[in-house]
C-alpha cells in the first residue's frame, strides 16, 4: 500500500503546489489592478486640486473687481457733480414722497 501513499501524497503536493501558483497569480492580479485604481483615484484627486485652484484664482479676480467697483463707486460720491445732483434731486424725492403718502391715504 506505500505505493498507493505515495501517489496519493504526489497528488497532494501536485495540488498544493498548483494552488499557490494561483493564489500567487490571484495577489499578483490584485496588486496589479489595485496599483491601476491608486493611479486612477490620484488622477480624479489631480483634476479636483486642479478645478479648485481655478475656482480660487476666479474668485480672487471677482474679488479685486468688486474692490474696484467699490472704489470707482466711493470716488463718484465725493464728486462734485454727485453732491450736486443729490442735493438737487432731494427735494424732489421727498416731494414724491408726500405724494405716495398722500395717494395712499385715500
Amino acid at each position: 500500500m506505500g505505493g498507493v501513499d505515495d501517489l496519493r501524497d504526489a497528488s497532494r503536493e501536485r495540488l498544493l503546489a498548483e494552488v499557490g501558483t494561483l493564489q500567487h497569480q490571484f495577489k499578483v492580479h490584485r496588486v496589479a489592478d489595485l496599483h491601476a485604481r491608486i493611479a486612477q483615484l490620484e488622477a480624479e484627486m489631480q483634476q479636483v486640486v486642479d478645478y479648485n485652484r481655478g475656482a480660487a484664482a476666479e474668485v480672487g479676480e471677482l474679488k479685486a473687481r468688486i474692490a474696484d467697483a467699490r472704489r470707482e463707486s466711493n470716488q463718484l460720491r465725493r464728486s462734485l457733480n454727485f453732491r450736486v445732483g443729490a442735493l438737487v434731486l432731494k427735494p424732489l424725492r421727498l416731494a414724491a414722497r408726500i405724494v405716495r403718502r398722500l395717494a395712499g391715504s385715500r
